[in-house]
């Protein structure tokens, strides 16, 4: 993410959170896990407005903490190897 500061990724709704493991991920509609905790990831992503991610239905508030800008992620993430990671 451009600027190395506070960011608030709003995730597809296809998308939820995994808490079944010894590490929390992400999983996709199809159920597979596509990110842990402490993994880098790739993926796509457009800057929106506070208004924008307001809107957005999943969301009730948004903590001041996350006021460095709003990005909605697309559907395409991908763990980037240990090897290429810095």
């Amino acid at each position: 993410m451009p600027g190395g500061g506070r960011y608030l990724l709003i995730w597809p709704e296809s998308f939820a959170l995994d808490l079944d493991g010894e590490v929390a991920g992400i999983v996709d509609a199809a159920g597979r896990v596509v990110a842990r905790v402490g993994d880098e990831i790739q993926f796509s992503a457009v800057s929106v407005s506070y208004q924008d991610a307001m809107g957005h239905s999943g969301l009730r508030e948004i903590s001041p903490a996350c006021g460095g800008g709003y990005w909605f992620v697309g559907d395409n993430i991908a763990v980037v190897p240990e090897s290429e990671s810095q």
